[in-house]
């Protein structure tokens, strides 16, 4: 018994042939010669990449997301390739969200303003990505890249002095 080890480059595409051949010693009488080489033949997908990261308030404005600040859930996140809205979804109770099995591309993120809250910064955590517009990152990815930590800090909306001042107070 004989084991083969190899090892394959992960931007590999295409197909993987595998041959196995068994040589017969001279010694021993072979009753069926036929059986001796077999031969697998496996595709090799491109892998897949991702995107992902969180909405959250940022308290201080610093544009980390930092431990102490809250997630904000259910905000839409869309993913566009060339202006066209190729999948959507939300964040989720941590405001995390992600975009699983993409094809290498360019992709837009863009986060729909959640209601209550102003535009804060924008920041790329991961090293892939980069920020080119309001609630909005533009991704590179090949094969098997994880643009990761593309976050979308928010503020709170402060009221307004004027709206205090011009509110009407009644007793009860």
């Amino acid at each position: 018994i004989y084991t083969v080890v190899a090892a394959i480059s992960a931007e590999a595409t295409g197909q993987l042939v595998n041959q196995a051949r068994v040589n017969v010693p001279s010694d021993v009488t072979d009753m069926d010669p036929s059986n001796n080489v077999s031969t697998d033949t496996d595709r090799i997908d491109e892998a897949f990449a991702q995107i992902s990261g969180y909405v959250y308030v940022d308290l201080n404005d610093d544009g980390i997301k930092d431990p102490f600040e809250p997630p904000i859930p259910d905000v839409d996140i869309l993913l566009q390739n060339g202006g066209v809205e190729v999948a959507n979804t939300e964040t989720n109770q941590d405001g995390f969200y992600l975009f699983p099995n993409l094809d290498a591309d360019v992709y837009d993120v863009v986060e729909v303003q959640p209601a209550g809250f102003e535009s804060g910064k924008l920041t790329v955590g991961g090293g892939i990505g980069e920020v080119t517009g309001e609630n909005r990152f533009t991704v590179r990815l090949q094969p098997g890249d994880h643009a990761s930590e593309l976050n979308f800090g928010e503020l709170p909306i402060q009221p307004s002095k004027r709206s205090l001042l011009a509110s009407r107070f009644r007793d009860s």
